[in-house]
């Protein structure tokens, strides 16, 4: 009985979830805001799903990147105690990047640059911000089978190491193909 006591406020959730995805642009923030909520309180589990992951991927039609994007920026807009308001006049992509970040000054800088910068120039800050440096792109071409096993081979190391959670940074991410193919490598040359 108490387990099913539990269920039915959960419940509430998942049925404005089905509603407000219908409309998911218009709808963004209290899509995220519920998105955050099933995470949180792991709401996922009294329905049934084994993981965020599978709830997510089983029920709305966005990548879980998005989804731990999400999650990050509704936590971090009540740790920083940013209001609705501040965020209304800023497209989702841009809203994203900027509240990925930890400092609350630089959040609220780039807030109210996010208006009107282009969400190139956003990200890149963004990027600096978090003090990632330069990224080498590789491109190879792979055959269908190959790529196959690759994709299985990233696929097993993203479930051995699961998604990352860092609660001084109250930032949730799946770890990247890069990150997967970075540890796929270093096994192999582990032996």
């Amino acid at each position: 009985m108490e387990a099913l006591q539990r269920v039915l406020p959960y419940q509430d959730i998942k049925d404005q979830l089905d509603t407000e995805k219908k409309n998911f642009v218009k709808n963004f923030y209290a899509i995220a805001a519920l998105i955050a909520e099933v995470f949180n309180n792991k709401c996922y589990e009294y329905w049934g799903y084994g993981s965020f992951k599978e709830f997510i991927s089983e029920n709305l039609d966005i990548q879980i990147s998005v989804a731990y994007k999400m999650v990050t920026m509704i936590n971090n807009k009540k740790l920083l105690n940013i209001t609705d308001e501040e965020l209304l006049d800023i497209k989702p992509t841009k809203l994203l990047e900027v509240m990925s970040l930890k400092d609350p000054e630089e959040v609220k800088t780039l807030l109210l640059e996010a208006k009107t910068a282009s969400t190139d120039i956003i990200k890149e800050k963004v990027r600096k911000a978090k003090g990632l440096g330069e990224n080498v792109w590789r491109k190879y071409s792979l055959s269908i089978e190959a790529a196959e096993v690759l994709d299985a081979a990233l696929d097993r190391i993203k479930v051995e190491y699961g998604d990352s959670f860092d609660p001084s940074n109250n930032e949730v991410k799946e770890i990247s193909n890069s990150r997967a193919i970075e540890m796929l490598a270093a096994n192999y040359l582990a032996g």
